[in-house]
């Protein structure tokens, strides 16, 4: 996660579709490219009935928590990037999802 143009680390881990996972430890992470919620967790865990019987939300929060660490998918943040990763937007994965219910029920 280097920095290969002016946009900050911060930016860069943004757009890259992370997730803050905890923000006493300021750790990110996000899930597979191309991969939905509950697909990764089904492929992570082995159990894709118990997987895919949750809600996208939930889904995509165990990953976080629970298999994104062990896929390369989780990192530690500086507390300045982290800062300014959470002033640009980065949220949880449950709150991103309640942002994006938000915006469609204003819509």
């Amino acid at each position: 996660m280097g920095h290969e143009n002016s946009d900050s680390l911060a930016q860069q881990v943004l757009e890259a579709g992370y997730y803050v996972v905890n923000y006493r430890r300021h750790l990110v992470a996000r899930l597979p490219h191309g991969k939905p919620a509950r697909l990764a967790l089904a492929e992570a865990h082995g159990n894709h009935s118990w997987a895919l019987m949750l809600s996208d939300v939930e889904a995509g929060h165990q990953f976080l928590q629970t298999y994104a660490f062990e896929q390369g998918l989780l990192h530690e943040l500086e507390a300045d990037d982290f800062e300014e990763f959470v002033a640009l937007g980065g949220c949880t994965y449950r709150e991103s999802k309640q942002q994006e219910l938000l915006l469609t029920e204003v819509a």
